[in-house]
């Protein structure tokens, strides 16, 4: 893997928005381009896309906006990959990087950074799952840290290794079982992963689109999972649950998911919605013709709808 190598200013930043506290002063509010009464500075923020910056940093377009401003400029909105950040900062296409929703996706961004660990690093899906949990009054909630919102019962301070005597088999190797083998890993409990499919990821992997959620996003949650020793055995179904007792194991959690398709009882091409993505997602080039109908409004209606209107436009 390459090297990474992080500035000081960087690592500023990439603590959290917190760090940007001294500049802020003590005393006032400041909106993004408007001074603060009490403030040293003013923060002015611009929002960039890890796609979008790149291009504003060559024609120019961020730099001129520097060039005719006296604020510190941060640059916000997604910034997932810390090469990403450090090459903002030293090309001046900003004097700060804002990373604080890929700190609550993971905590340990810095370290793991540090340590030359960046695939192990969790990236922020931009779900926004946590801004709506906190605008509706509820726990924060993050798609990928199950422990986000929920430090003081699950936070590592909290955590006790202790097996004993335990041995867990998960039946199903999606968001469930993945899920559990983590935390089961770190109380140093013995885990093992039965999955029928070539690879652990269940519904994600091999339904949801990709545009949705990256191959990327669930290795990292596999690759810290099997940190923790978890033994994981694919492309078979799982014994049953009196061969598993045989084999030891004192505990059987069955995560299979909802793989069962439902019915919908009228006349014409009816095609359940698990299975239709799955054979969609399996194509490189989906090619749908004639109507469409979803029906739902879920996120899984959702998810199908995006993709039939992406196939047709293909």
């Amino acid at each position: 893997m390459k090297d990474i190598t992080i500035s000081r200013r960087s690592l500023l930043v990439s603590a959290g928005l917190l760090a940007l506290a001294p500049l802020a002063g003590c005393g006032g509010n400041s909106d993004s381009g408007s001074a603060a009464a009490g403030s040293d500075y003013t923060i002015g923020v611009l929002q960039l896309t890890e796609h979008s910056a790149l291009d504003a940093a060559n024609d120019g377009f961020v730099k001129a906006i520097k060039s005719q401003v006296s604020v510190p400029v941060i640059a916000v909105n997604t910034v997932k990959h810390p090469q990403f950040a450090e090459q903002l900062l030293e090309e001046g296409v900003s004097d700060f990087v804002g990373m604080s929703r890929m700190h609550i996706a993971d905590p340990y961004l810095v370290q793991k950074t540090m340590a030359g660990r960046e695939d192990l690093i969790r990236k922020c899906l931009g779900c926004m799952n946590c801004n709506k949990s906190v605008v509706a009054g509820r726990t924060l909630h993050c798609a990928l840290n199950p422990v986000a919102g929920h430090e003081v019962t699950f936070g590592d301070d909290k955590l006790v290794k202790n097996g004993n005597g335990r041995k867990v088999a998960i039946v199903g190797g999606g968001p469930t079982g993945i899920a559990a083998a983590y935390f089961l890993g770190r109380e140093g409990v013995p885990t093992t992963i039965f999955e029928r499919e070539r690879k652990l990821g269940g519904v994600p992997r091999y339904v949801i689109p990709a545009f949705r959620i990256s191959d990327e996003a669930i290795d990292k949650d596999v690759a810290l999972m099997e940190r923790y020793g978890v033994e994981v055995k694919l492309g078979k179904p799982a014994p049953s649950v009196e061969q598993l007792k045989k084999m030891g194991y004192t505990h059987i959690l069955m995560a299979t998911g909802a793989w069962k398709p439902g019915k919908l009882d009228i006349e014409g091409n009816v095609q359940g919605v698990i299975e239709w993505m799955k054979r969609m997602k399996k194509q490189v080039k989906p090619c749908l013709s004639g109507n469409i109908v979803v029906v739902g409004a879920g996120n899984t209606a959702m998810d199908a709808a995006r993709v039939a209107k992406r196939g047709e436009s293909w």
